[in-house]
C-alpha cells in the first residue's frame, strides 16, 4: 500500500495541536493563549501563523473552494484532535470568525491579546482583517507598529481607515461593513481600497446592499464597469451563496462580461457597445452571439 506522504499527522496533546510534516512539526497552543511555533531538524525554532479553520461553519457555502478543501482534508485525517482544539475556543469567538474566510488563527491571537478586537470582528469583520494584517495595508512598518493594534482599537473607525489609506469617513466604514465574508480577504480589501478612493465608484458602493467579490472584480476595471448596468451591479451585490453566479469565481465572471462585450463589438460593429442589464441578459447576448458566429462560419 502506497504511503500517504501528503497528509501530515495531527494530534492534540497537553493543550497543543501538533501537526507533523516529514522532518518538521508545528505546535499550536490552544485558547486562551494561542501561539504557534515550528520545529524541525536543522531548522531554527520560529513563530508561525498556520492556516487553520476555527469557525463554527465548516465548509460554509461562501467559503472559497480551496478553503473548503483544506477543512475537509483536516477532518479526513482525524477529526478528533482538530475538533478538540477548536472546542477550547468559546463559541462566541468561533461564530465571529465565521465572518472571515482566512487568517482564523492570527485573528484568534489578536482577540486573545486585545479583547476589543472581538467587538470589531463582530460588527465589522473587514476592519478587523485590516487591523490583523496591518502591515499589508500600511506598507511600511512604523516604529512600534507590531504593538499598535491596542492603540488603533481605541480610535474611531474612520480614523483607523484613514490610517490605512482608506477614505477616513463614516460612509467608508459603512461600506466596509457590507463586505461579504468571502470578500473579507487581504487581497480583495486592497483592491477595494483603490476603488473607494474614486469618488464616483464610492457613490456606487454606498448604494449597494453588499460588497461581494464579484462587485470588487467588476468595479476594479473602469472599462468593465461601463458594460454593467446599475441593476446588474445590484444583482452581483449579494452574498456569494445567494448571487446569480454562486459557484463561479468572480474573476471568471469579470472575464465573461469582458469577452462577451468585446465579441458583441466585433460581430455587431454598427451597434452601440452593449451594456448588460442582468445575468439573464448577459446569457441571452452570449447565446445570440454564438448563433451569429455559427452562421458566419457556415456562410464561409
Amino acid at each position: 500500500m502506497a504511503r500517504r506522504l501528503f497528509y501530515p499527522n495531527i494530534t492534540f496533546y497537553n493543550g497543543e495541536l501538533h501537526r507533523v510534516f516529514g522532518d518538521s512539526a508545528i505546535h499550536i497552543r490552544a485558547w486562551p493563549e494561542p501561539a504557534a511555533k515550528r520545529f524541525g531538524r536543522g531548522i531554527p525554532v520560529a513563530s508561525v501563523q498556520p492556516s487553520l479553520w476555527v469557525g463554527l461553519k465548516f465548509g460554509q457555502p461562501d467559503q472559497p473552494l480551496n478553503q473548503q478543501r483544506e477543512v475537509l482534508k483536516q477532518l479526513e485525517r482525524d477529526p478528533s484532535p482538530w475538533v478538540r482544539f477548536c472546542n477550547t475556543v468559546p463559541n462566541e469567538i468561533r461564530s465571529a470568525l465565521d465572518g472571515c474566510v482566512e487568517n482564523h488563527f492570527s485573528l484568534l491571537c489578536l482577540i486573545a491579546r486585545h479583547p476589543g478586537a472581538l467587538d470589531m470582528l463582530r460588527s465589522n469583520p473587514a476592519i478587523a482583517v485590516i487591523l490583523n494584517r496591518r502591515l499589508a495595508f500600511r506598507g511600511t512598518a512604523d516604529s512600534g507598529m507590531a504593538d499598535s493594534a491596542e492603540n488603533l482599537l481605541k480610535r474611531k473607525r474612520r480614523d483607523i481607515l484613514q490610517y490605512f489609506g482608506f477614505p477616513g469617513t463614516r460612509s467608508a466604514a459603512s461600506v466596509l461593513r457590507k463586505v461579504t465574508s468571502a470578500a473579507a480577504t487581504v487581497e480583495a480589501l486592497l483592491i477595494l481600497r483603490t476603488i473607494m478612493l474614486n469618488d464616483a465608484r464610492m457613490r456606487l458602493l454606498r448604494r449597494l446592499p453588499h460588497v461581494s467579490r464579484s462587485v470588487i472584480a467588476v468595479m476594479s476595471d473602469p472599462d468593465l464597469l461601463e458594460r454593467v448596468s446599475p441593476s446588474f451591479l445590484m444583482e452581483l451585490a449579494q452574498p456569494e451563496s445567494e448571487g446569480p453566479f454562486d459557484s463561479v469565481e468572480p474573476e471568471r465572471i469579470a472575464m465573461t462580461i469582458s469577452s462577451i462585450g468585446e465579441a458583441h463589438s466585433l460581430l455587431r460593429p454598427r451597434q452601440r457597445p452593449v451594456m448588460f442589464r442582468s445575468s439573464a441578459h448577459l446569457c441571452r447576448v452570449r447565446d445570440e452571439l454564438f448563433r451569429a458566429s455559427r452562421q458566419l462560419v457556415q456562410a464561409e
